[in-house]
């Protein structure tokens, strides 16, 4: 390693938000069907950068952020 220089992972690509709909009873289609939405940080790239996090790597993510709510 040179002097001065830091190593670390870099992760690039995705970096996204997961929506997952869930029901509460047994799917009926062609109607309303009652249940729950969850909504999680999600994407390649930023799942892979948060678990080498959590392995205690020093990581940093490159990713593009959208203009709209979840960005």
């Amino acid at each position: 390693m040179l002097e001065g220089i830091t190593e670390y992972w870099l992760c690039v690509g995705g970096a996204n938000v997961d929506v997952q709909g869930v029901t509460s009873a047994r799917l009926l289609p062609g109607t309303s069907n009652p249940g729950e939405v969850h909504q999680a940080a999600g994407g390649v790239a930023r799942n892979v950068a948060e678990n080498l996090g959590w392995l205690g790597e020093e990581v940093q993510l490159f990713a593009l952020v959208g203009e709209d709510a979840d960005g």
